[in-house]
């Protein structure tokens, strides 16, 4: 019996010359080219329209994140407005005593502008740039005006309607990844109240 898709030599052997399926072997080549040729117009805009879908959806999901995070921010800032007197505070390592550590206050505008201020005097001044997005939430703080003025300074915090917590390392020093202050750390953490 002989295979169809595999003929037997005598049959291979056997070959068709006519006028007509030499038409049919040129007609399927020219439909096999011009088919393979619109699939390649077919394919390139559907990639095309792809790629734009793609980049409106990137655009509007980035849009939205810097909505959030703008959100975020402007929510934080609210939060963060009003006079905070420090109740703990540690350098280094080292704890400060309650009765020093609350002669110490600040006084946060909600455009990151603070005041900072020792036995009610004004010891220094400037902005702060927050990212409540992160984890924890960061904060970089520059004095504009008094002590370490122009020293930019990074830090992380956590915030609630009456306390907040922040940790930060001196000018130069990269910032804290968690909320301590140990021995040749150099960060300073610090506790608020809301006055």
């Amino acid at each position: 019996m002989e295979n169809l898709f595999f003929p037997s030599r005598c049959h291979a052997q056997q070959k068709v010359h006519s006028p007509q399926s030499h038409s049919a072997v040129l007609n399927l080549q020219t439909f096999s080219s011009e088919h393979f040729h619109d699939n390649r117009i077919f394919m390139k805009s559907y990639i095309v329209n792809a790629c734009l879908i793609l980049s409106i959806f990137a655009v509007n999901a980035l849009g939205c994140f810097a909505s959030d995070k703008d959100e975020a921010i402007k929510k934080d800032h609210l939060l963060y407005e009003g006079t905070w007197k420090v109740v703990a505070l540690r350098v280094n390592g080292v704890a400060a005593s309650e009765l020093d550590a609350r002669q110490i206050s600040v006084v946060n505008g909600s455009d990151g502008t603070w005041i900072l201020r020792v036995r009610d005097k004004e010891i220094s001044r400037g902005t702060s740039v927050i990212d409540p997005t992160t984890m924890p939430k960061v904060i970089d703080f520059t004095p504009t005006d008094g002590s370490g003025k122009d020293n930019r300074s990074e830090g992380i915090y956590e915030l609630t309607l009456n306390t907040r917590t922040l940790c930060f390392s001196p000018h130069g020093k990269a910032r804290p990844t968690a909320f301590n202050s140990a021995v040749g750390s150099e960060s300073i953490l610090v506790v608020f109240e809301r006055q």
